[in-house]
């Protein structure tokens, strides 16, 4: 039998009657279809040449999980559907590497892809206050860089400090809480971030800026001690807290955040830049009306 292609529309009733030929595929995964469902609510869904495959036995063998968002949201998609598949040729499907995001910026020509991808992790996160835990995709990232395009300066101004030797670390934070003081002061944004970076300027042991750098570096050398990502945010928000009041801090730390700990606060920050998670998951009423 020979394969066949053919650019199909699949609405809720074609998407029941694919799913129940799926005898001979993975187990579904509930987390994903629900994913997906987020995606396509929030118009991100695009037809991208990924296909939906059936083998020689009629079975289905690729494409349970976007079946299933079309039967829950009952938004139809266009998707290339192949027939014809040999069955052992399964073991080989969704073998190959995810793209990541830093993929994503860089085929679309975006300039330092590496910087860029971590500031707007940061951002989206301090934004949208989802400290901990995966982002839903690539595109609220996109989203992002479109809303905030000032984070090109960001990453631009980051580049060009260099990253010399002996910077304590945590980069893709520090790029971000470059672009979310400069909300604020965009010279003292300026100032923070190349005194940290470089560790000069800094006046004395109670800088703020000192201070931080010196706990980053501390932590990085003691083995005992293990911090999650979102607690080096809290860590910069509060050195900037103190430096933009012009305090001196005392000899001892900052006080770590909890790692359960939510956003942080930065003085002076815009609160109508934050934004709300647009992730759409079932409901118990959608659930049942599914």
């Amino acid at each position: 039998m020979a394969m066949t292609f053919e650019l199909e529309t699949i609405d809720r009733e074609k998407a029941q009657e694919y799913i129940a030929k799926n005898v001979a595929n993975r187990p579904t995964s509930q987390a994903h279809v629900n994913l997906l469902i987020g995606r396509q609510r929030r118009g991100e869904w695009k037809t991208n040449g990924d296909t939906i495959r059936f083998d020689t036995n009629g079975n289905l063998r690729d494409g349970q999980h976007r079946l299933h968002m079309v039967m829950l949201t009952g938004i139809p998609i266009e998707v290339i559907v192949i027939r014809g598949v040999d069955p052992d040729s399964f073991v080989t499907m969704d073998t190959g590497k995810p793209r990541t995001i830093i993929d994503v910026l860089a085929i679309k020509r975006e300039p330092n892809p590496r910087f860029l991808a971590g500031a707007l992790q940061w951002t989206y996160r301090y934004l949208f206050d989802r400290m901990v835990g995966k982002i839903e995709s690539h595109d609220l990232l996109i989203s992002v860089l479109e809303a905030h395009e000032g984070i090109h300066k960001t990453v631009a101004f980051y580049a060009d400090l260099n990253q010399p030797i002996g910077a304590p670390g945590q980069r893709d934070i520090a790029l971000a809480m470059h672009y979310l003081f400069s909300k604020v002061d965009r010279k003292g944004a300026d100032d923070f971030i190349e005194r940290y970076v470089t560790g000069l300027r800094l006046e004395e042991e109670t800088d703020p800026v000192g201070r931080l750098r010196g706990q980053i570096i501390s932590v990085a050398a003691n083995p005992r001690i293990s911090l999650i990502p979102s607690q080096y945010f809290g860590l910069f928000a509060m050195a900037w807290n103190a430096n933009r009041l012009g305090k001196k801090t005392a000899k001892s730390a900052f006080q770590t955040p909890k790692r359960t700990a939510g956003r942080p606060k930065i003085d002076g920050f815009p609160e109508q830049l934050f934004m709300t998670s647009k992730l759409a998951l079932l409901d118990e009423e959608e659930d049942e009306a599914a």
